[in-house]
């Protein structure tokens, strides 16, 4: 997810009923997506502050992140491999 706005049409983006969350990388661990799509809920509806989600990224523990999100609202639509 791109920060500062400049995310080259990466990113969150509402549509419909829903977010879209876009997530770029060349490998995920376990849970990983689900659990930045938690914090990101978390922003979203007031219950944390923003500053949360830079401090998950910088921060080896999983103290600092929402929760994992159940599967079953999470769709994965994309997969491109080089």
């Amino acid at each position: 997810v791109g920060a500062g706005g400049d995310d080259g049409g990466r990113g969150a983006a509402k549509t419909g009923g829903g977010f879209d969350i876009v997530v770029e990388g060349d490998g995920f661990l376990y849970r990983q997506v689900r659990l930045m799509a938690g914090t990101l809920a978390m922003v979203g509806m007031g219950l944390a502050d923003s500053r949360v989600v830079q401090r998950a990224l910088d921060s080896p523990s999983f103290a600092e992140r929402g929760p994992t999100l159940p599967p079953g609202r999470l769709v994965l639509e994309h997969v491109e491999y080089d």
